[in-house]
């Protein structure tokens, strides 16, 4: 009889089936090797969005809790069509509750998303109530959850009023992603008031997007540092028609980038409102003069092809100034993605007030600095003339080889720092 395979190369052959679309389920009946080989990438990332997944996946862990610590990855996707009705499913669901618990007292869980897959018929910017569509068991257990210091990464989608300072723990946290998230300005403790200890935090990435994304920042600013961020992700994505009062978008981004410019790798500022670069006289305007490790700039820019938005200020004086910042002798990209919305029929012809010649002109004498644009519209047959348009403006970067632009169908609010975009 030959010898068995060793396990490594087992180990590399489910590896392998997995990664080509297959499963595993077969391989782990085979034979009780294979079953113990395969039950690790079998339960690596556990995906849960309905009732019916949840119970099940309770009675697999309480017959084999040694199962447990073999999740690091768990994804809990509310609004799949398996679960019809808002409420009374997989987020007020007991196995839910168990499955968090076991979690936390058992296992080593390094992954933790919870996000919302858009039932028919909700308005898309409808979100989940933390007070009313999550029950109390599962709301105690997923903050229990988010504190433990084996977790690495967490994403949070389309939840409104969690109060963070009894929910965040980020001290260990490595990776954090709050998407169209609104933590709650009530919170009493939210905003710093009262006595607070500043603590050291591991995140090398945050990225938070939403109408609250300023608050949450301020809220964040006020308790930790961040001596190894590395990445800055913000987006508040407002109608040009749109106020908040009190909105502090440029100190929202400012916080966590200036008190990191000796570690910062890579801004992300998404915000459709032409003003986002622009906070008027200050003394915390962006300066990237020192942020000498900075690789990637990535700004958004609307383009509103319609004479009721004629009031607008182009965005491209504020992006300009914030360029005219960056070391001449960096070696930068700046990746802008261009939104052109063409809001009626007799708006769909003009292109009129398209003009990002101002950046060729400041990245003049930055021969490190590269322009990589991406262009989409509501009108996805009008960006290859865009495409061309700003070609033409941009042709001395053209020359140089610092320029690529191509167009893209990505359009709308998604995640969009998590769209590969090469």
């Amino acid at each position: 009889m030959s010898d068995p395979l060793p396990v490594e190369i087992l180990q590399t052959i489910f590896g392998y089936v997995q990664q080509h679309g297959e499963s595993l389920l077969p391989w782990s009946l085979t034979c009780p090797t294979f079953h113990q080989l395969a039950q690790v990438p079998l339960f690596h990332t556990v995906r849960l969005y309905s009732c019916r997944r949840a119970g099940a996946l309770e009675g697999i862990l309480l017959k084999a809790r040694s199962i447990l610590p073999l999740v690091k990855q768990l994804y809990i996707i509310h609004g799949h069509h398996e679960d019809i009705s808002l409420r009374g499913t997989l987020l007020h669901h007991p196995s839910l509750a168990l499955i968090l618990r076991m979690l936390h007292d058992e296992g080593h869980i390094e992954e933790l998303e919870v996000s919302w897959s858009l039932p028919s018929g909700r308005p898309r910017w409808a979100k989940l109530s933390w007070e009313h569509d999550f029950s109390n068991d599962i709301k105690q257990a997923l903050q229990d959850l988010i504190r433990c210091r084996s977790l690495n990464v967490l994403h949070l989608e389309s939840i409104h009023d969690i109060p963070a300072a009894e929910t965040f723990e980020l001290s260990t946290l490595k990776r954090l992603s709050l998407h169209k998230v609104v933590v709650d300005a009530r919170d009493s403790l939210l905003l710093g008031r009262g006595a607070s200890v500043i603590r050291s935090s591991d995140l090398e990435v945050i990225q938070v997007s939403g109408n609250g994304a300023a608050v949450f920042m301020g809220w964040f600013g006020t308790r930790y540092q961040t001596p190894n961020l590395k990445r800055v992700s913000i987006s508040i994505p407002l109608q040009p028609d749109d106020t908040i009062s009190g909105l502090d978008e440029i100190a929202a981004v400012n916080r966590p980038i200036i008190a990191n410019w000796e570690t910062l790798e890579q801004i992300d500022i998404y915000s459709n409102r032409a003003d986002s670069l622009d906070p008027g006289p200050s003394d915390t305007d962006l300066d990237l003069s020192q942020h000498h490790n900075l690789k990637i700039l990535a700004k958004r820019i609307d383009y509103y092809c319609d004479t009721d938005y004629a009031h607008l200020p182009p965005p491209t004086p504020s992006l300009v100034r914030l360029i005219s910042t960056i070391d001449p002798d960096s070696t930068l990209q700046i990746r802008l993605t261009f939104y052109a919305h063409f809001l009626s029929l007799s708006s769909f012809g003009s292109l009129a007030g398209i003009d990002l010649t101002p950046l060729a002109d400041v990245l003049e004498g930055k021969s490190g600095v590269s322009l990589h644009i991406w262009v989409c519209s509501n009108w996805p047959i009008r960006t290859a003339a865009i495409k061309a348009l700003l070609e033409n403006q941009l042709g001395s970067l053209g020359r140089q080889g610092r320029l690529r632009v191509q167009t893209t169908e990505f359009f709308g609010d998604a995640r969009i720092w998590e769209v590969d975009l090469r």
